[in-house]
């Protein structure tokens, strides 16, 4: 008989324990819960299978049913078939597809990028130049206000 079809093989034993215990004594040893106490196959029947109760089929349709059509809704479908296209018809092949995917997508290119990054910082210094000039300008005022209160004021002439 092939060693594959041993009985011992058939109830789950594995073929070191059967040698050395002898096909008797494993089941035994099995039964005490030893770490081959599982046959492999129940360590997979503990996990959900897609399709089954788990997950039924018709939660994950519905799913992906919905995602389908909020992406269709917003468009993304075919922004993203218009620039595979034009990917795809493009004679000279870029390098990086990804970065012709986000330069026809409509994202800035890196070197526009530290432009608009640049643009930025100026107009963040601009602006707090601005408020700073504002505040002493407020100030200011607010000094002469103050100035003008203490003065004795002036009769106005009579008519």
């Amino acid at each position: 008989m092939p060693p594959w079809s041993a009985p011992s093989l058939r109830r789950g034993v594995s073929p070191e324990v059967s040698r050395v215990h002898g096909a008797s004594r494993a089941p035994r040893l099995l039964a005490r819960g030893s770490a081959r106490s599982r046959s492999p196959r129940s360590v997979w029947t503990d996990l959900p299978i897609p399709g089954s109760r788990a997950y039924p089929p018709q939660a994950t349709e519905q799913k992906k049913e919905a995602f389908r059509k909020y992406l269709e809704s917003a468009g993304v479908i075919d922004s993203l078939t218009k620039v595979l296209v034009s990917l795809y018809e493009e004679p000279d092949k870029p390098a990086t597809a990804i970065d012709f995917l986000k330069a026809n997508l409509g994202g800035p290119t890196p070197a526009e990028f530290e432009a608009l990054t640049e643009e930025k910082n100026a107009l963040a210094a601009e602006l707090e130049a601005c408020k700073k000039e504002l505040a002493e300008a407020q100030a200011k005022l607010e000094a002469a206000e103050g100035a003008g209160e203490e003065a004795p004021a002036e009769e106005a002439p009579a008519e």
